[in-house]
Formats: C-alpha cells, structure tokens, sequence
C-alpha cells in the first residue's frame, strides 16, 4: 500500500498525466480494487482532480464460496500483513459501522460495493482459481500420471481401470455440480458491474480460465507452455476470446474511448467433457473442461485427455 502511494504520486507528478488507467491481474487485479478511489483521491490531492482515471482489475474477485463470510486465510494475510490501511476506504468503514468483520474486505468482491471510479471488470465466470480444479489430464494406462489431481481423483485402484469406473458417474456429477456453483458464486460477486445503474463495465466469458487479459492458454492445455512465451500466437485472450461477436480488447476499448454501455455477461456455460465407455460416463479423450462458447477453445482452451 505504502510503495503503491508513493510511486503513483511520484510517477504523476513527473509525468502529469491526462489519462490513467490502472490494471492488474491476479492478485494484482484484487489491489486494483482496493487502490482505484484511493488512485482518485491522490490525483486531486495533487491539483489533477480532472484527470480520466479508469480502473481494470482482471481476476482480482477471488469470491470463494460465498465472498460475504470471512476466509480464514485472508482473514490471516489481513492481520499479519496489517492490511487494513491498504483496503477500500469505504468498504472497511462500512463493515465497521455495521460492527461487522471489516477484513471481509479483502475480497474484491466486497469492495467492489464501494467502488465510485469506473472500472472495466475482466473476469471468468469459471474462474480457475475460485477452486475450480486445473483442467483434466487422464491417461488410464499401467503407467499412472502423478502430476495431475485427475488420477488420483477418479481412481481409486491401480493400476487396474475398471476399479475407476465404479466411481466415475457419482465423481462426475459432484464437479459437474461444482462447475455450477462456481459460476452462480462469480455472478453473484460481479453483481455491482453488471447493473445497468452503475458506470463499470464488463467483460465475463465462460473460459475456464485465470487473468483473461494475460494469456490465450486459458486452461493450461497441454499444448500451452507455462507460462507462454510472448511470441505464442495465443499469448493475449482478449485477441480471441467472444462475447456477443465482441472480443474482449474491442469491448474494454469500446467502454475506454466512446463510454460505450459494455456489461456483456457469456451466455455459454463450461462443462466436464464426458463420454460414455461401457455405459459409464467418462472423461472424454481431448480434453476436461469444455465451453460452449467456441471462441474459447480458439483462445487455447481444452486439456490432452486419452483413454488407452
């Protein structure tokens, strides 16, 4: 928080800037919303109050579950790392009042309630690292994987495949639940972007993915290096990836430059790849999870999955 003060007023008074625009990703995109009022309030404390200032966090809600209960975790990173001074102001004034656990705060999600400053919100709707596990590599051979929580999830013998098969269905139905947990949690804590009352915009798809705007591997497919280098055709998602014939660049650029309404919520949905093998519901070859919106798999999407 401190450093982050410090180097933006450094940087505004020497550049005298007519336009910002603050973004992160990550972890990153989680200070972009505690940091964006406060961005607002220093560029008028030093006489640039008229500045343009947007906000675009990208995979900075981190809602959990359900983001209005206190994580432990976070609830640790708040206090040992003395967070509060670094959170939005609003928002932890708000708990407060209320005499309720202003460390909830951490989330992106609660804070976003109390952003003022425009922000483009960038954000899956099947976000990786909501809990959702990594995509599905399963190769059902004598020679077991063992680095991918697939084989171990789904098979309970080795290295014997047809002891697999008699929990395979129940496993399925329980991540295909998850699956829909998951994006019912994602809108519910983009709610305050998507209202039409409000100034931000958005840009949710339905790629299982994790910081939209940094890499076209959107579920760390086996044919995507981690991380891609930047001479990787599919290094940028917002180059594929589609929302009602949009991509994302042309949709952020759109709300950014003309003040275009852009609250563009993916109406496809990600889902288990599955077949049948014997009567039984299996991960299908090629890949874990699938979306139905197809310019998710042109972004990278889709995970080596083979049955031998």
């Amino acid at each position: 928080h401190n450093n982050f003060v410090a180097l933006f007023t450094q940087i505004i008074t020497q550049v005298k800037p007519t336009d910002v625009l603050l973004a992160g990703g990550s972890a990153g995109g989680m200070a972009v919303y505690h940091q964006c009022d406060r961005a607002k309030a220093i560029l008028a404390k030093n006489g640039m109050g008229s500045v343009k200032l947007r906000c675009m966090p990208d995979a900075g809600l981190f809602p959990g579950d359900n983001w209005r209960h206190p994580e432990p975790g976070n609830s640790w990173m708040a206090d040992s790392m003395e967070s509060k001074q670094g959170l939005n102001e609003k928002c932890v004034a708000a708990y407060e009042r209320n005499g309720s656990d202003w460390r909830i705060c951490m989330r992106g999600a609660a804070a976003l309630r109390y952003i003022e400053t425009p922000i483009f919100l960038l954000n899956s709707l099947c976000e990786r690292s909501n809990g959702l596990p990594p995509p599905c590599r399963l190769t059902l051979t004598a020679a077991w994987p063992t680095d991918n929580w697939c084989t171990a999830y789904f098979v309970s013998a080795l290295p014997v495949p047809s002891a697999m098969w008699k929990t395979m269905d129940a496993k399925i139905k329980m991540l295909e639940g998850f699956l829909q947990a998951t994006h019912a949690s994602q809108m519910d804590a983009m709610a305050p972007a998507i209202d039409p009352s409000t100034p931000h915009g958005l840009f949710a798809d339905s790629c299982h993915a994790h910081v939209e705007s940094s890499t076209g591997c959107a579920s760390g497919a086996a044919h995507c290096p981690e991380p891609p280098p930047l001479s990787d055709p599919l290094v940028l998602a917002g180059s594929h990836v589609k929302i009602d014939g949009l991509l994302m660049r042309e949709s952020a650029a759109r709300w950014y430059f003309n003040g275009s309404v852009e609250k563009r919520v993916d109406k496809g949905t990600l889902h288990l790849n599955i077949t049948k093998v014997n009567g039984t519901a299996v991960i299908a070859p090629g890949g874990g999870y699938v979306s139905t919106n197809p310019s998710c798999a042109a972004a990278g999407e889709g995970a080596s999955a083979t049955l031998q």
